[in-house]
């Protein structure tokens, strides 16, 4: 199952999917994309590693049987750009390309909202086609660190809220590249989740894990072991964590500012990842 959650419009959406009342203008769309997050990953309980998520699934709607249609990066944010299954899209290993003739949520939404995308994962760049229909497309994983690319969310969002909300709704994409391998999550949510009695140099060792040491424990000539899964698993949930809490912090600047309950908040995940599972690695390689 997939990670699918969607709020906002007030507080009438967990009451049927249906705003508290008609908005004056059209609503503002906010689709986040939590890359290869599974969706056991995510706590709902009072207290959990992911408040963000479960604040979202509280006010709005939890979707439980949420499926991709793709294992890997791009078919799967093709398809939630278009609609289409990647036998119809044609973006994929042998294509590495979202054609111009497909036909966008970004375009539909362009004539009446003011459309942005802010990505972290390199897969969804313009000179892959997926900048059709946004007035303005950052790749952050081009720019500095997380906080940096945080506050031009930020900054994005401030101008076009509040009082400074203007007729045109905005339509805004952000993908987020935690907790995508390697695993390196800042060291205070790091502590927070990894095995009791891990040392720096396991944690250390863990976050150097990347595609190579994926194929070799999947091909069996390196295979990890139980103590370097346990880590790997510990780091993957503090990548988690670390994304829920910058989530949460976009919608939290939405909520003061007034502008949650006239936003469609969308949350979801393009595929998630194997640590260990089925004696596999990273996600590209099944369905499972």
């Amino acid at each position: 199952m997939g990670l699918l959650l969607i709020g906002g419009l007030g507080v009438g959406l967990a009451d049927g999917c249906r705003p508290a009342r008609a908005p004056a203008r059209p609503p503002n769309v906010l689709v986040v994309v939590t890359d290869t997050a599974r969706a056991d990953a995510f706590s709902y309980e009072a207290g959990g590693p992911t408040p963000g998520a479960k604040q979202l699934a509280s006010d709005g709607v939890r979707y439980r049987q949420a499926r991709s249609t793709s294992a890997w990066t791009l078919p799967a944010h093709a398809s939630l750009f278009t609609g289409l299954y990647p036998s119809n899209h044609d973006a994929h290993h042998e294509n590495l390309l979202l054609d111009n003739e497909r036909l966008t949520l970004a375009e539909l939404l362009q004539p009446t909202h003011d459309t942005a995308a802010f990505c972290e994962n390199p897969h969804i760049s313009p000179s892959a086609g997926f900048d059709q229909g946004f007035d303005l497309f950052v790749e952050t994983w081009r720019s500095t660190p997380p906080m940096t690319i945080t506050r031009s969310w930020e900054e994005f969002l401030a101008a076009r809220t509040g009082e400074a909300a203007g007729e045109r709704p905005f339509f805004l994409f952000v993908n987020i590249l935690d907790p995508h391998l390697p695993y390196r999550p800042p060291p205070a949510f790091a502590r927070a989740t990894l095995p009791a009695g891990t040392s720096d140099e396991q944690r250390h060792r863990a976050t150097m894990v990347a595609m190579p040491q994926a194929v070799g424990h999947m091909a069996g000539t390196a295979p990890l072991d139980d103590e370097a899964l346990a880590t790997l698993r510990g780091l993957y949930a503090a990548e988690v964590s670390y994304a829920d809490t910058r989530i949460g912090g976009l919608l939290d600047l939405l909520r003061e500012t007034g502008e949650l309950d006239r936003t469609l908040v969308v949350w979801t995940s393009d595929h998630g990842e194997n640590i260990g599972d089925h004696g596999l690695m990273d996600h590209q390689f099944c369905l499972y």
